[in-house]
C-alpha cells in the first residue's frame, strides 16, 4: 500500500507502473498440508448444508468474530471515518466501501503481522449435539481422535452449497483465495476458489482505486470514479460486477488534470 506523506505525483507515477494485464507466473509450492487437513475436508464434504451452517455459526461464536477493516488494506491517505463519510456519484459511497473492505476476524488477531489460518479442532470434548454423532463415526472409522479443519473451508462449503474439491498448492491447481489477503478472515464475500497462480498474483495488487474530488471545507470528499482492480475486471463470471472479485484493498487519489488523464488511459 502507498504510505502517507507521499506526494500526489509520486503516487501517480507508481500507479502508472501497474500492469494492464495479470501475470500469473509460477508460485513456489509450499510443502504438503498432510493427511490431517484432507481428513478435515472429507469430513466437511460429508456434512449436510444445515449441519455445515450450524458449524459455521459455532466457529463464529467460538472465535468471537467481528467486522474490522485491516489497516494494511486501506490507503494511509484516508482513515476509516473519512472513508465512511465519502459521498459518491454512484450508489457505491463511503458506507458501501467500508462494508466492502471489512473482514470478519477475531479482534485479537486482526492486526497480526503474519496471521495464521484459523483452524478449528473437532473432538469428543466439544459435545456439539448437531455434530457429535457424525464426528464420532468419522473418527472411529478412520482410527483418529480428532479432526483439524480450516475454518474458512466450512464457510466456503456453506457459501458454494456444494462439496469442495481437493485443494492443492501446485501450479494449475485450485486453492482458497482470500480477496482481502487476510488468512484468518472468515467473511464469505472475501472467499473464493481460484488457481494458485491467480491467488499468488493478488499479493502485489494495489486493489481498487477511488478518484476523489475535494468539496467545500468541512464537507466529505466525493467519489467521482471507481477503478476496480484487474482481477475483478478480468474475472470471467463477474457479469459486470467487477468489485465483487476485486482485491479488497483501497487506494485513493484526488481528482486533477493528471489523474483524469491517467484514468482515461485505463479505460
Amino acid at each position: 500500500m502507498f504510505r502517507a506523506g507521499e506526494t500526489r505525483q509520486k503516487k501517480l507515477n507508481l500507479l502508472k507502473q501497474l500492469p494492464s494485464e495479470i501475470h500469473t507466473s509460477s508460485v513456489p509450492s509450499p510443502s504438503s498440508e498432510g493427511r490431517e487437513l484432507s481428513y478435515g475436508l472429507e469430513f466437511i464434504n460429508n456434512l449436510s448444508k444445515s449441519t455445515a451452517t450450524s458449524l459455521k455459526r459455532f466457529m463464529y461464536t467460538k472465535n468471537n468474530c467481528d467486522f474490522k477493516i485491516i489497516s494494511k488494506n486501506l490507503d494511509d491517505d484516508i482513515n476509516i471515518d473519512e472513508l465512511a463519510k465519502l459521498v459518491s456519484v454512484t450508489t457505491e459511497d463511503g458506507e458501501f466501501f467500508k462494508d466492502w473492505l471489512s473482514c470478519y476476524v477475531t479482534d485479537a488477531s486482526a492486526e497480526t503481522i503474519t496471521p495464521a489460518y484459523n483452524d478449528t479442532i473437532l473432538n469428543h470434548d466439544l459435545k456439539l449435539e448437531f455434530l457429535q454423532p457424525k464426528l464420532n463415526i468419522f473418527c472411529t472409522s478412520n482410527h483418529i481422535r480428532l479432526i483439524s479443519i480450516r475454518s474458512h473451508h466450512v464457510v466456503l462449503r456453506c457459501k458454494l452449497k456444494k462439496k469442495l474439491s481437493k485443494f492443492t498448492t501446485k501450479d494449475g491447481g485450485n486453492t482458497t483465495s482470500h480477496l482481502c489477503d487476510v488468512k484468518n478472515c472468515l467473511r464469505p464475500e472475501h472467499l473464493i476458489i481460484e488457481n494458485m497462480a491467480m491467488n499468488g498474483s493478488r499479493l502485489a495488487c494495489p486493489g481498487v482505486i477511488l478518484i476523489l474530488q475535494n468539496q467545500e471545507p468541512n464537507t466529505p470528499k466525493k467519489i467521482m470514479q471507481i477503478k476496480p482492480c484487474q482481477h475483478g475486471i478480468n474475472r470471467r463470471n463477474a457479469s459486470g460486477n467487477f468489485l465483487k472479485f476485486s482485491c479488497r484493498k483501497i487506494q485513493v487519489m484526488i481528482e486533477d488534470a493528471d489523474t483524469i488523464e491517467y484514468i482515461k488511459k485505463l479505460v
